[in-house]
């Protein structure tokens, strides 16, 4: 199986998800399934974490 993702388009794609959330994340009542209502500062830490989590895995 040959995977060979466009790194520069994937990489885009999660900017512009991030940006959406982000300009989202003020207007919209968002709680998390598990951890319940969260502050925006909560949301930017646990995006920020999760996202760093999954570069380091895959080594980007």
């Amino acid at each position: 199986m040959n995977f060979d993702p466009n790194l520069e388009a994937e990489k885009q794609n999660l900017i512009n998800l991030i940006n959406k959330f982000d300009a989202q994340k003020d207007t919209l009542a968002i709680k998390h399934p598990i951890f319940g209502k969260m502050s925006t500062e909560q949301w930017d830490v646990l995006l920020w974490k999760h996202t760093d989590h999954h570069l380091r895995q895959f080594g980007a």
